[in-house]
């Protein structure tokens, strides 16, 4: 490395021998090119594996991750298929069950307690509040108070 060295001083000194400063400029050329060999070595060595091993982990996970979504939708599906099927079930019962109350011959009677106990209670909700129906029922007659929302 020296020999390379001497003769690039005696070759600048050569081909110009009025600069003072050649030789502190070939010296900053040999110790940037070699501090960029040395910066290269400590990537090619010590940083680049780092990195490799981690993207090979980040593509482990995302193998992971994309198996775990399919297997998870595989077994959501079935549930989800139950839980509709359970609704339409449910849904007949109560269409059923509504049907057969209305077509019961004394349907058209009026129990007066009941409808308006039921009245009542539904008159508590806010969504019905401000029907009609419910105007005369805010106060109740056998003096509890105003038959709002706790």
């Amino acid at each position: 490395m020296s020999e390379l060295v001497d003769l690039a001083e005696k070759a600048i000194d050569r081909a110009v021998p009025q600069a003072r400063f050649a030789r502190i400029a070939a010296w900053a050329i040999v110790a940037i090119v070699a501090i960029g060999i040395v910066g290269f070595a400590m990537w090619w060595l010590f940083l680049r594996p780092i990195e490799a091993q981690r993207a090979a982990a980040q593509a482990k996970v995302d193998a992971q991750l994309g198996t775990a979504t399919g297997a998870a939708a595989t077994h959501a599906i079935p549930i989800i298929t139950d839980a509709g099927r359970q609704k339409v079930e449910v849904d007949v019962k109560v269409s059923k069950g509504t049907a057969d109350v209305r077509a019961a011959p004394d349907a058209g009677v009026e129990v007066r307690g009941v409808s308006d106990a039921l009245r009542r209670n539904l008159c508590l909700y806010d969504v019905y509040a401000a029907d009609h129906a419910c105007q005369s029922l805010h106060e109740d007659p056998a003096g509890i108070g105003p038959a709002r929302p706790n």
